[in-house]
């Protein structure tokens, strides 16, 4: 549960993620956090020192992981990307998002 704040107030309490959140945390909001907040821990072993720029690489590859959420998950990776974006540009950080140029 202490990852799961940590990664809360990093992501959901920060505002800076509101499109994506929308749309990932539709239903079932608290199983699905969790589901990833186990996952970003076992993907990048921090709790802390993650930057904001890194934070987005984060939700972007982890969420186009889908096996790890219920069912009821409906977005696309498109949709992911889309959502992203939105909050990249929002958010003040200057340049493509890193997992974005992958993409290309």
């Amino acid at each position: 549960m202490v990852r799961f704040a940590r990664y809360w107030e990093l992501i959901a309490n920060s505002g800076k993620f509101k499109n994506t959140l929308d749309g990932f945390l539709d239903k079932q909001a608290f199983y699905r956090f969790y589901a990833f907040s186990d996952w970003l821990y076992h993907y990048s072993g921090k709790t802390h020192q993650i930057s904001l720029r890194k934070l987005f690489d984060y939700l972007y590859y982890g969420l186009i992981q889908n096996e790890l959420y219920d069912s009821d998950y409906n977005m696309t990776e498109q949709d992911v990307i889309k959502h992203l974006l939105m909050d990249y540009q929002s958010s003040g950080l200057k340049g493509q998002p890193e997992f974005y140029k992958h993409l290309s």
